[in-house]
């Protein structure tokens, strides 16, 4: 849940891009009225520019609710044993583990004396 919250708050605060690239009003006005420009090169370009997280839901809860959803815990533990059945952990070598606890220890001290 955190990554995806992560991911929205960053393109929140990325404020609002105005500039021509983005307008993309020579694309909307070479396509002309009843014209689409979902097949230009442009928006080829841009199609994945905005986050869509996959865990939450934009609909009012009586809609997920009444059409079966799970709610938001239930699917981030789904996507959680998806994520654990196909990334598999970085083995270490033992040196680099005894740093990293002793980086930990060293922080649980600090933050929790």
């Amino acid at each position: 849940m955190h990554d995806q919250l992560i991911a929205l708050l960053k393109e929140y605060i990325g404020g609002v891009h105005v500039d021509d690239e983005y307008l993309a009003v020579d694309e909307i006005l070479a396509a002309g009225i009843g014209g689409s420009f979902v097949d230009s090169k442009h928006t080829l370009r841009h199609c994945r520019d905005f986050v869509e997280p996959s865990l939450f839901r934009f609909q009012l809860q009586q809609t997920w609710e009444a059409e079966g959803e799970k709610d938001l815990y239930e699917r981030a533990v789904d996507e959680y044993r998806r994520l654990q059945s196909v990334i598999k952990p970085v083995d270490l070598p033992d040196d680099v583990r005894r740093e990293m606890d002793a980086v930990v220890a060293r922080a649980d001290k600090a933050l929790c004396p």
